[in-house]
């Protein structure tokens, strides 16, 4: 095994271990509740982990360009690891979710400095099509295996064993990267304005908040607080010479501006699919949570599939034509979506087929354009703010299609809510379509 498939190794392992943890504890939630009470805090254990692992995603990526990227990963790695002991330590529900709260500061740095890592790790388009494939593959196995491993460990031990599974491996990660990777000494210096970055902070925090809370009063001010932020970070940026989190240079960029719009497209899109379509299996088919649950199972899996599909497809055609492959089988797969209702079951495992493949096409091209297309000295800042829309893509799409189904909203009331759930669906993959259309030839 080369040096580089053995750094490459190590950033799978960290993926891994922050996309099965999203996974996984929806497992041994119910055990949590039975151990600690207070059922309806639950929610937070969950909420409070990618609140903070998407606003921080921010910080991490912005260290990696400043300090060092072996550095932020290793110290974000250590981070995960110390309070993903805690958790299994916690012992009453307000500790378990301060831990969980800091734990997901430490995975804020996993995602987007491994993703920069590998941009510099593989250089051709060829070898980053692979290596992405290769990391999304890592999502969609843990989004199969998750719920299984979480039962398998509820089964024979305890839920805390879910948190002290994440030590050994993560040491593992840290030791590989700590030995094998030998990066070289940064010349050019990236100046922090700090003022400006925790108006940021404090801007995407307030701005995950209110999609979480309960109460509409709270949501309100919440937001409000988000956009006063956000316009006095704006206002200082341009006239301040440092730089926050989110630099206003990057974000000019053409090529960084437009695929993070398609960035959050998709997201809702993955979203609205995972949370909603169980739910349509069970009240509109009347299907078993277990059998409803089975629908997502050709979409994760050929979510996959359409990742290795890619690293052939990569290699005919250019990353912009690869995009609209990918959306294409996005626009199909929810035109069928919208069918179901009137046909079989089996035409859901069909449609999820579609949307799994152009999903898996999409994710992994997005990523290699972005790789090629972003300035490489801000590389970790821009999978930092990747990373950040790509979070506020899940939680914007389950709180916007989530209002719709709360309310019952139907069409002048004809068919059910998720006709017009799945129609909104459908013209996020029309918005996907129209955003790659408009992308900026890429330089590779």
């Amino acid at each position: 095994m080369t040096r580089k498939n053995i750094i490459f190794f190590a950033l799978l392992m960290a993926t891994a271990l922050a996309a099965i943890e999203g996974t996984i504890i929806s497992t041994v939630a119910s055990s949590i509740v039975v151990s600690m009470g207070k059922p309806e805090w639950i929610g937070l254990v969950f909420s409070v982990y990618l609140l903070f692992s998407g606003v921080f995603s921010l910080l991490f990526g912005k260290m990696a360009d400043a300090w060092s990227r072996k550095g932020t990963l290793i110290l974000g790695l250590v981070i995960f690891s110390s309070f993903s002991l805690l958790c299994g330590l916690a012992t009453n529900m307000t500790t378990l979710i301060l831990f969980r709260a800091l734990q997901g500061i430490g995975s804020g740095a996993i995602v987007p400095v491994s993703r920069s890592m590998v941009g510099f790790l593989f250089e051709t388009k060829e070898s980053r099509a692979k290596a992405q494939s290769i990391e999304s593959s890592v999502w969609g196995i843990a989004g199969l295996t998750g719920p299984f491993l979480g039962g398998t460990i509820l089964n024979y031990f305890s839920w805390r064993y879910v948190f002290f599974l994440n030590v050994p491996l993560t040491i593992t990660a840290i030791v590989i990267l700590f030995i094998f990777v030998d990066e070289p000494k940064r010349n050019q210096k990236i100046s922090m304005d700090y003022i400006g970055s925790i108006l940021v902070l404090l801007g995407a925090m307030s701005l995950f908040g209110c999609l979480y809370v309960a109460s509409s009063q709270w949501m309100i001010i919440l937001l409000l607080s988000s956009v006063v932020f956000f316009v006095l970070w704006f206002r200082r940026e341009k006239a301040h010479v440092g730089t926050s989190l989110i630099d206003l240079s990057v974000l000019k960029n053409k090529h960084v501006l437009k695929i993070n719009v398609l960035t959050l497209t998709t997201g809702m899109i993955a979203a609205g699919v995972n949370a909603y379509l169980p739910l349509w299996g069970q009240e509109v088919m009347l299907m078993s949570p277990l059998k409803s649950g089975s629908l997502l199972t050709p979409f994760l899996i050929f979510w996959t599939g359409g990742t290795v599909i890619n690293t052939y497809i990569i290699k005919k055609v250019s990353v912009n034509k690869d995009l609209f492959i990918g959306v294409i089988f996005l626009m199909i797969g929810t035109v069928m979506l919208n069918l179901m209702s009137f046909s079989s079951i089996w035409l859901a495992f069909v449609t999820m087929m579609f949307v799994g493949i152009g999903m898996g096409i999409t994710v992994s091209s997005l990523m290699i354009y972005l790789q090629f297309n972003a300035p490489k000295e801000s590389l970790g800042s821009v999978m930092g703010l990747n990373s950040f829309v790509l979070m506020m893509s899940k939680s914007i799409g389950v709180a916007l299609l989530g209002s719709i189904y709360g309310k019952n909203i139907t069409f002048f009331a004809q068919g059910t809510t998720f006709t017009v759930i799945f129609a909104l669906i459908f013209m996020l993959a029309i918005q996907a379509i129209i955003v790659v259309k408009q992308l900026p030839e890429s330089q590779v």
